[in-house]
């Protein structure tokens, strides 16, 4: 039979191993040494605080500078349609579908499903069965993505900037932080454009 004591009603020294920290560590800190040079202040009253302020050597109020914007160029709009790759031809049909934005225009669906495509014909640096495992989560995934406006807005924008390997990944990745519906095949997409070997 396995006897056991209530502790309910006890002192914190009855309990074995309560506080088993050592007692040096509770003892109280030694006084800090007192500054050797004491600045006693007079008390001040109204003339004594106008002649104080005229003989003090004050330092001047530091005048703040005006930080100057850096405008940047504006885009060239000439360059929003390089893509990927340069000597692709636009897919006839559907034009009706692309949105106009700020100049540039937005991929349709079959427009990005065919320039993924064109991505997967590229030579990868992934071995055979981890790039095989990554193009079926987007596969499965990247159609349903793309009935969203901003899906395909954020894919143009990614095809855009491909050209720029650390920028468009930058792009790919802020859009996953901030995104949680394309977590599904996003990552993979990523995976698998960082080791293409462009030509």
């Amino acid at each position: 039979m396995i006897v056991s004591k209530s502790y309910q009603n006890c002192t914190e020294t009855e309990v074995p191993g309560y506080n088993d920290c050592p007692s040096f560590l509770f003892l109280p800190h030694r006084p800090v040494a007192r500054r050797k040079h004491r600045i006693v202040s007079q008390p001040l009253d109204a003339e004594n605080v106008i002649e104080t302020a005229n003989n003090s050597s004050v330092p001047p109020i530091a005048s703040h500078k005006r930080k100057h914007r850096v405008v940047s160029e504006p885009l060239d709009i000439g360059n929003a349609d390089k893509t990927f790759f340069a000597s692709v031809p636009p897919i006839a049909g559907n034009r009706k579908q692309r949105i106009e934005t700020a100049g540039s225009e937005i991929l349709n669906k079959e427009e990005i499903l065919h320039r993924v495509d064109e991505l997967y014909a590229l030579e990868s640096t992934l071995l055979k069965k981890e790039y095989d495992f990554y193009k079926r989560k987007i596969d499965k995934n990247l159609v349903q993505s793309l009935n969203s406006a901003s899906t395909r807005q954020v894919m143009t924008r990614f095809f855009e900037e491909a050209h720029d390997k650390p920028k468009a990944s930058n792009t790919l990745r802020s859009w996953m932080s901030s995104d949680i519906t394309v977590i599904n095949w996003c990552p993979a997409f990523l995976k698998i454009f960082e080791h293409t070997q462009c030509a």
